[in-house]
């Protein structure tokens, strides 16, 4: 290949406060969009890691997947 490609990449952490921790704090800002969509007054987009304009039961298992881990 001759042609460069440039692609978007988006990164979807759990640590919602970014504090290079997935803990406690996490949660709690994931607690307060819980239940909640796209429009809903505490909807946060960054608890919504499948993009499907939803804060659910797949989202909080993500969060779960990742509970506890540290990036540094």
């Amino acid at each position: 290949c001759t042609v460069p490609i440039c692609i978007n990449v988006v990164i979807v952490s759990p640590d919602i406060n970014a504090d290079c921790a997935v803990n406690l704090s996490d949660l709690s800002f994931f607690g307060q969009s819980y239940n909640k969509g796209l429009g809903d007054l505490d909807y946060n987009p960054c608890c919504d890691y499948n993009d499907d304009d939803l804060c659910n039961l797949s989202d909080f298992s993500f969060l779960g997947e990742h509970y506890q881990h540290a990036c540094f």
